[in-house]
């Protein structure tokens, strides 16, 4: 499935991969609906940008996960 859009970012965690360079997980809303998201390789610029409660285009594919066999 493929997502685009404008999402409001509602969660935001940087976090170093195992490589050390350092991604951002994302909560993103848009009106009711929430979309986990990851940025990898993410720069100081796009840290200062990408917040919560700011607005951002998504464009992407999404992909989902059966956690429950796991």
């Amino acid at each position: 499935m493929t997502v685009s859009g404008f999402y409001m970012i509602r969660e935001r965690e940087v976090k170093q991969a195992a490589n050390g360079s350092l991604y951002a997980n994302f909560v993103l809303q848009q009106q009711h609906t929430l979309l986990s998201a990851r940025l990898w390789d993410i720069t100081d610029e796009q840290q200062e940008k990408f917040v919560p409660k700011a607005v951002v285009k998504v464009e992407g594919n999404v992909e989902v996960l059966d956690q429950r066999n796991s």
